[in-house]
């Protein structure tokens, strides 16, 4: 984004140069005996929308992470459906993982707030880039410091994450109604994983990318997978304990400049066979849903 302007994708790749955040130590391990306080009665539903974007509603709230709508990003090339973010509670909130543009879309959370205001969690250095916009209060979250907030039944903590430019990226950890997820954004394979599983492991469900892209924008080009490939994304589920995985950020490429890996969803479905990881493909505009824990 250049003053509020939408700057066509691959113009924003070569832009992005910020510095990664620093390492932390967790600073809160949650129990079962804690898990087991949260609201037992009510559902946790969680949509996946589109890219890598989903909704995740429980009790009244909503806490979406990644959502967007704004294809022109794309410069044409996005020819899938894109699903409205439009959220069916009272309280909405947004967590974004980073700044670039098909992750941080004020497009998308104009869409879920409307004249409406909550909060925007997200990394420290990404604030400044989500400052410039009349959008709902920016809430800086330190890494391993868990927020809890709607009078505690959502708790957020922002994790270390790779990105391929630099860029400050955050995963999020997510407890909610008993359950532990994961979103890791558009990450690259990173040192992380081990510490975040013994941290907060294992995880109920987990959100990954698989696309593996790689980005020839980039010169000269080292053919070095952007983001998790469906064999990295594997591994990250089996190293976090995931009961489940459920793919994101793949179905999109543009042979110029932004290529994904070959049969991405397929060699991913085959290695979560091989390595007996559970998955589940949802499709963008689907819920996935369970009772909270007993």
């Amino acid at each position: 984004m250049e003053n509020g302007t939408t700057i066509p994708r691959r113009d924003f790749l070569t832009k992005s140069t910020l510095a990664m955040s620093a390492l932390a130590l967790p600073t809160k391990v949650f129990s079962k005996e804690e898990d087991e306080k949260i609201n037992q009665a009510a559902e946790v539903k969680i949509r996946r929308l589109s890219w890598a974007g989903i909704q995740i509603e429980y009790d009244g709230v909503s806490l979406f992470v990644d959502p967007w709508v704004d294809t022109d990003i794309w410069d044409g090339k996005w020819k899938l459906p894109v699903i409205d973010p439009k959220p069916q509670t009272e309280t909405n909130h947004v967590a974004i993982t980073h700044a670039h543009n098909d992750h941080w879309d004020p497009k998308a959370i104009n869409a879920i707030y409307g004249t409406k205001r909550a909060s925007i969690f997200c990394g420290p250095k990404t604030a400044p880039a989500l400052a410039s916009f009349n959008l709902p209060a920016i809430r800086v979250s330190e890494l391993w410091e868990p927020w809890l907030f709607s009078s505690g039944k959502f708790t957020l903590i922002a994790i270390p994450a790779q990105d391929y430019s630099a860029i400050e990226q955050v995963s999020w950890v997510i407890k909610v109604g008993g359950k532990t997820i994961y979103h890791g954004g558009d990450s690259m394979w990173h040192g992380h994983f081990h510490k975040v599983s013994n941290a907060y492991g294992p995880f109920d469900i987990v959100f990954l990318p698989i696309n593996g892209a790689d980005l020839l924008v980039l010169q000269p080009n080292s053919h070095i997978c952007a983001s998790l490939d469906p064999i990295q994304a594997t591994a990250a589920a089996k190293v976090l304990r995931a009961g489940l995985v459920v793919p994101i950020h793949y179905g999109m490429e543009d042979p110029v400049y932004y290529l994904e890996y070959p049969n991405a969803e397929k060699v991913f479905i085959e290695e979560c066979k091989r390595r007996e990881v559970k998955l589940e493909i949802v499709e963008p505009g689907n819920w996935v849903s369970w009772k909270a824990n007993k």
